[in-house]
């Protein structure tokens, strides 16, 4: 976690949302763990240099790559590989993409709902100390990095479901002097 200014930056990776086939993947649980795990993160930077409490103005999360495994699949098994570029072989990834953004729903509702309703963080009183009986909303921003394993992110139809969830994707993303890649 990176605190950029008074926001928030959050990088994970390597979540390996499959299809469902072979493992899981990433749990629900997960994502509810790192929504959580996310709150308190921002709870404490809130805590500032000077000792006075100032909740972040935004948090924003990058999914650096990998968020997805379309590689590790048991409709692979055929003669058909992720790496041929055949009719067949894309038949099979449309299928896999298709199972796999199914999952992710699941799995990645806890972040997804903080992007539509935000993240509540006790609020700072006039000393500068978290007010546990008022809170505020801090706006939640995520971004979908490609990754190797979640390769041509951007021409699966991701684009357009990042872009109905409110979410950004593509293969860099930057804050200031920070640059994410995968």
């Amino acid at each position: 976690m990176l605190a950029t200014g008074v926001g928030m930056l959050v990088v994970t990776a390597n979540w390996g949302i499959g299809d469902g086939t072979v493992a899981n993947g990433a749990a629900a649980t997960r994502a509810q763990s790192f929504a959580a795990a996310l709150r308190r993160a921002a709870a404490r930077a809130g805590c500032r240099a000077d000792g006075r409490y100032r909740p972040p103005e935004r948090v924003d999360v990058v999914f650096a790559g990998d968020t997805f495994d379309w590689l590790v699949s048991t409709r692979w098994a055929g003669r058909d590989r992720p790496w041929h570029a055949g009719r067949r072989s894309a038949a099979v990834r449309r299928d896999i993409v298709r199972a796999s953004l199914a999952h992710a729903w699941a799995t990645l509702h806890p972040v997804l709902a903080l992007v539509r309703r935000g993240l509540g963080l006790p609020a700072a009183d006039r000393r500068g100390r978290p007010a546990w009986t008022r809170s505020v909303t801090v706006p939640v921003g995520v971004v979908l990095l490609t990754g190797d394993r979640d390769a041509r992110l951007e021409t699966v139809g991701a684009g357009r479901l990042a872009h109905r969830l409110g979410v950004r994707s593509g293969s860099g993303a930057a804050w200031g002097q920070v640059v994410i890649h995968h």
